[in-house]
């Protein structure tokens, strides 16, 4: 699942957001993996980009204050088939069966 480097990107501190029709990432400066997540994240940047619009999050400049986790800092979640929100960078989901829906912060919900 392409949403995969997202969340290993969130788990380093980074951030992968759309703003209006481009990609956009922010990386730790200077972190060792930047170079290898940055050349990841542009082989799947197509499916990155139809899933984070299919499943409805929304642009970075809609956002506002987007909730962070409290852990990672980051903005992806993701809601249980049991209504549970999780934060997809310290908890991605075993399967995506077991994905009701995908979440930008504090976004509205978006089934999947």
């Amino acid at each position: 699942m392409s949403l995969g480097i997202v969340a290993k990107i969130e788990r380093l501190g980074g951030h992968v957001f759309l703003e209006g029709d481009r990609l956009k990432a922010r990386l730790p400066e200077g972190h060792p993996d930047a170079n290898a997540l940055v050349e990841e994240l542009r082989t799947q940047k197509a499916e990155v980009i139809r899933l984070l619009r299919g499943n409805g999050i929304p642009s970075h400049t809609d956002l506002g204050e987007p909730e962070r986790c409290c852990a990672c800092r980051g903005f992806l979640f993701w809601l249980s088939v049991h209504g549970v929100k999780v934060c997809a960078a310290c908890h991605p989901p075993a399967s995506p069966n077991v994905v009701r829906a995908w979440l930008w912060g504090n976004g509205p919900e978006r089934v999947q």
